[in-house]
């Protein structure tokens, strides 16, 4: 059976949950607003991706942070996560609301965004032997990640894979990782664990690159909650899945099968196929052997009533006698949670951008920096040549940051340097984060400018998501890629307005342009428009409120959001 990937609606009851609005106490989740749970029941309806094979089904839900809700061994019909009819909302110091259900993934030291909405696309198997897949991303402030989830077509088992990113150059809390908080768990060996319902029916055993996580209160995480990520720095994660189910205990498990034992009866459930394999049984000071005839959708159940003794230990070989579970293991343990680096030792230089950072070129783990930045003193100058090369040097240190090459795409499309069939900027970044929203924006870059009346729909995803658009359009003004900016910020606007997008654009128009009448304008414009969340929190956003505040110091809405700005750089150090 081929995987199947489709979608569906699942309706759930839960309480009302309202924003509270900033005021004079910033709260930890800027620059998000807290959510207060009220008394009010209410129903929601939301989309459901369900990803499905012969042996199990998973349900995810890219409307609560991308979580997987529901998983279901379908060679038992037991459900190992079930789907409820209730989002049990509870209270939380960060957030204010928290869902403690199914397994969520973890973004920096805390996130804001577990009951939000993520961007997804789904990749269909193309053929019975491919395997189906969903891609999701998330973007909030400076940190952001892609995650997929492979199901295998021929084994009990998936894939989750994360890559957080962190956009800024200073080091960020940027630990990855999964949550499963209504499951028990434990470790298996350093590179492994076993999570598993309460009442121990189904679970799913888990193994990473060793060394790459660990096990903790918090879930499986790359790290303490203080570890640093470097800036423009990727941090990937992989783990392995497999889904085991039944009514008896059980006793091990690894991607190759798991072993249920009680009084009555010795269960083994194959997770993919093997072939001539043997059961080797300790009972009493005696090995008995038996050959395995499960098969991969059904298991292979042993009475025990005929046996000597009772069984001490069990060993599952494959036909080259090559181990696939043992009970007991000789690698049990429980290793504590590494520590991390909490700060890069260059975070003080990088702060400074605005001193000669030409110096530091010779500053081993700077040159990255330093080339980028010189790419964008070169095109200050319009020197596209130099950028150009700069960036060649910076994409040899770092070609795993998909910024990187939008960046030198963009600069080449600025500068008006016809496209080559050899360009591999804009396909690298593309492979590198699927999902970016600033490589939509450049392809609508890369079009004709058209006279049509209607907005361009290439753009509406990106316009839809506030942040997301005025991240984009920070971005581009940080790289100094003006006219770019001001074409995407038009037409930005044209789909849906937003007030830092105007903010942004009358800054450009102030720099660059010494146009006050037009920035006065887009100040004007977004003066009429309500505070919403988030707040500004990129530094370039940051900058640009500040200095907007001071030249038109008459405007009520900055001088609010200066304001607030103001009382969260105290509350939050």
């Amino acid at each position: 059976m081929p995987v199947k990937i489709y979608e569906d609606s699942a309706s759930f009851t839960t309480k009302q949950v309202v924003p509270v609005p900033i005021g004079n106490e910033i709260p930890a989740c800027y620059p998000q607003v807290r959510l207060e749970i009220t008394r009010e029941t209410v129903e929601q309806t939301i989309p459901i991706l369900w990803m499905e094979n012969e042996f199990i089904r998973l349900g995810i839900a890219p409307s609560l942070g991308g979580r997987i809700v529901a998983i279901t061994d379908l060679r038992t019909g037991i459900d190992v996560i079930p789907l409820p009819d209730e989002i049990n909302l509870v209270e939380n110091d960060f957030r204010g609301a928290r869902w403690n259900h199914g397994i969520e993934f973890i973004a920096g030291e805390n996130r804001s965004n577990s009951l939000g909405p993520v961007d997804f696309r789904v990749k269909e198997a193309g053929s019975p032997e491919d395997k189906g897949a969903v891609f999701l991303f998330e973007w909030t402030g400076d940190l952001s990640w892609h995650a997929a989830i492979t199901l295998y077509p021929d084994r009990a088992a998936f894939l989750i894979e994360q890559n957080v990113f962190n956009r800024r150059w200073l080091s960020s809390h940027g630990r990855g990782g999964i949550d499963f908080p209504e499951l028990v768990q434990d470790y298996v060996s350093p590179d492994s664990c076993l999570i598993a319902q309460p009442s121990a029916s189904g679970g799913l055993f888990m193994s990473w690159t060793p060394g790459g996580l660990t096990l903790t209160d918090d879930g499986l995480v790359t790290g303490e909650p203080k570890i640093a990520l470097g800036g423009h720095r990727t941090d990937s994660i992989r783990i392995e899945c497999s889904v085991f189910s039944s009514k008896a205990p059980l006793t091990a498990s690894t991607h190759s099968a798991a072993v249920f034992l009680d009084d009555k009866e010795l269960i083994v459930q194959p997770h993919q196929e093997i072939a001539n394999a043997k059961v080797f049984l300790s009972v009493s000071g005696q090995t008995l052997e038996a050959p395995l005839s499960a098969t991969l959708g059904g298991a292979s159940t042993t009475p025990l009533n005929s046996l000597p003794g009772k069984i001490d230990a069990i060993s599952i070989r494959d036909e080259h006698r090559e181990t696939l579970v043992s009970w007991p293991s000789s690698s049990q343990c429980h290793p504590q949670t590494t520590t991390g680096s909490t700060a890069s030792m260059f975070d003080e230089i990088i702060a400074r951008a605005e001193s000669p950072f030409r110096t530091y070129f010779r500053n081993p783990g700077l040159e990255p920096f330093s080339n980028w930045m010189e790419a964008v003193e070169a095109i200050k100058s319009d020197d596209f040549i130099s950028a150009e090369e700069s960036m060649d040097k910076y994409l040899g240190f770092n070609a795993e940051d998909s910024l990187g090459w939008w960046f030198k795409a963009s600069m080449c499309r600025e500068s008006g340097k016809a496209k080559d069939e050899d360009d591999r900027e804009l396909p690298n970044a593309h492979y590198l984060a699927p999902l970016e929203p600033i490589l939509r924006a450049e392809a609508f870059l890369n079009t004709p400018i058209a006279e049509g009346r209607e907005p361009n729909p290439l753009l509406a995803p990106l316009a839809a998501n506030p942040d997301h658009a005025a991240g984009v359009i920070g971005l581009y003004l940080e790289c100094h890629l003006i006219q770019g900016m001001a074409r995407l910020a038009d037409e930005l606007l044209r789909h849906r307005d937003n007030a830092m997008v105007r903010y942004l654009l009358a800054y450009a128009l102030l720099e660059f342009a010494r146009n006050e009448t037009a920035a006065g304008e887009q100040v004007m414009l977004a003066g009429k428009l309500a505070i919403e969340p988030p707040s500004p929190h990129r530094l370039v956003e940051k900058m640009v409120i500040n200095q907007l505040a001071d030249k038109f110091s008459g405007d009520a809405r900055l001088k609010t959001l200066r304001g607030v700005m103001e009382l969260a750089a105290k509350r939050l150090g």
